[in-house]
Formats: structure tokens, sequence, C-alpha cells
């Protein structure tokens, strides 16, 4: 009976001594070492596992333009008249022209070019400087507009209506002999025009709140 009691309680023994074994272990913390840490660092920061780095990355990169930018380009356009005018002008002169006195190669030729030549090239000129003309006003309105920082469809409305008037203007201007058919033209460099006139105008009253 004593020695079964003593194994028992020997058993007993060992047996509370791995559970406190195991529950020191259990309770004890976890140091982790430079190099885990480091791992563990890299692991997280991985692109297949930082959802902001992928969304930052897979967006494409945007352009964008300026309404400014239509201002050179308006200018350009009115030297569109002037260029086919003096093509047409060397084509039918052979070259002879004059560099030296370029504006008054057309009042020197105009006996020699036949009537309907002479009467196109004039208002080729012509539409070159109304072109020239109307430019200030525009370039005006697209700066105030910028400085008022009128709205995108405001100035989308300005930007794309002006250049639409002035092609349909040279359009018009160069193809028209008609009188009564010039009023289209007419009525397209009045629109052309008020575009400008009225962006200015709103954005001076922009201003003006402020």
């Amino acid at each position: 009976m004593n020695q079964n009691h003593v194994s028992r309680s020997m058993v007993l023994l060992y047996l509370h001594h791995r559970i406190l074994n195991i529950t020191e272990y259990q309770e004890r913390p976890v140091i982790k070492t430079p190099r885990y840490q480091n791992q563990e660092q890299q692991t997280y920061n991985h692109p297949l596992h930082n959802t902001a780095n992928m969304s930052t990355t897979s967006t494409p990169p945007t352009t964008s333009s300026s309404p400014l930018h239509s201002i050179p380009l308006a200018f350009g356009l009115a030297l569109v008249p002037h260029a086919y005018g003096l093509t047409r002008l060397m084509v039918a002169t052979r070259n002879t022209q004059s560099n030296a006195m370029p504006r008054t190669n057309l009042e020197t030729f105009k006996t020699v070019l036949p009537k309907d030549l002479y009467n196109h090239l004039i208002r080729a000129r012509g539409a070159h400087l109304n072109s020239l003309e109307v430019f200030p006003l525009y370039a005006a309105a697209v700066i105030a507009g910028q400085q008022a920082k009128l709205s995108e469809k405001e100035m989308g409305s300005l930007v794309g209506g002006f250049f639409a008037a002035r092609v349909v203007y040279m359009g018009l201007y160069l193809g028209v002999k008609s009188d009564v058919l010039a009023l289209a033209r007419t009525a397209a460099y009045s629109w052309s025009i008020a575009l400008p006139i009225m962006a200015l105008w709103k954005a001076g009253s922009v201003l003006a709140e402020d």
C-alpha cells in the first residue's frame, strides 16, 4: 500500500511539474530577432500585401490642357488665310512677287492676275487681317476667364465656340462672292466676337464681387 501510494504521489508530482512547464512556456513573450522583424516588414510592404500601393501604381497618369493653350492656336489659325493667299499668288506669278515689299504685291499684279483670282486673294487677305483684329479680344477673354476662375463649361464654350465661328467665317469669306450670302459671313463674325465679349463681361462681374 505504501509503495502504491508513493508511486501515485510521484506520478502526480511529475504531471504537476509538466503542467507548470507548459503554462510557463505559453506565457513566455515571443522575442523577435531583427532578422525575423525585417522579413515581416518586407512581407507587409510587399506590393501584393499593400492595397494602397496597388491603388496608387495602377492609376494611369493623366494629362490636362489649359484654355491658355488655345491662344497660340488662335493666332496660328489667323495665319491660315495669309498662307493660303500667298501660296496662290506665288503659283500665279511663278514666284516673281516681291519679298521686300510683300504688302504691295496684290496691287502690283492687279492687272496681270485674272479678276476672279485677284478678288479671291483680296478676300483671303481680308480674312487674315480680320482674324488678327479679333485675336487680342479672344486672348484677353481667355486670360480674364482664367483669372476669374470661370467654370470649365464656360471656358469650353468660349474656346470651342470661338474656333468654330472663326473657321466658318474664313470659309465663307473665301468662298462667298454674293453680297446677299455675305450676310452669313457677317453673322459668323458677330458670333466670333460675341463669345469673348460675354466671357469678358462675366469675368469682370466675378472679379468685381471679389
